[in-house]
């Protein structure tokens, strides 16, 4: 079963891969990875965890030149309905904020590495480029790790 996370970052630029692939080396000594455009532009990343892990996808979306305001528009109207949480409107002004969001899938799970790895990778671009992140079934997190509105079912 597949599984996805969204970055909703708030920062123009990504980050730079080697500031990424540092502390995600050190977790997962056996990645590899591979970044497709240029260095400062990058749209997609590549990572095997371990040779015998299937490849986890990371795609990199810009909100003034990807139509993304349907789904931006989806996932703010999916935390007004949670108005109970008390992160709950700042998130939704986040999501709304959004300039780029980053999808990765974990389309075969193995062994939960890639799991771990996904959460990590997620944390660390929410770090770095002001984003807050989304897990199916599991809800918005801080890119601390924190949860701050959890979710039942996905919009």
């Amino acid at each position: 079963m597949a599984q996805w996370y969204r970055v909703f970052s708030t920062a123009e630029n990504p980050p730079d891969p080697d500031d990424l692939l540092r502390p995600l080396l050190s977790h997962f000594p056996r990645l590899k990875a591979r970044f497709l455009g240029s260095r400062e532009a990058w749209l997609r990343g590549e990572f095997t965890v371990q040779p015998d892990c299937p490849m986890i996808e990371l795609e990199r979306y810009l909100t003034e030149e990807d139509d993304l305001s349907a789904d931006l528009q989806s996932w703010a109207a999916w935390l007004e309905t949670c108005e109970d949480e008390p992160h709950s409107a700042a998130l939704m002004q986040h999501v709304i904020a959004t300039r780029q969001l980053f999808t990765i899938l974990v389309d075969e799970p193995y062994a939960d590495i890639n799991e771990e790895f996904a959460r990590t990778l997620a944390s660390l671009l929410a770090q770095a480029t002001n984003g807050v992140f989304q897990s199916d079934g599991l809800g918005f997190f801080a890119g601390s790790g924190e949860l701050l509105v959890p979710e039942s079912p996905a919009p």
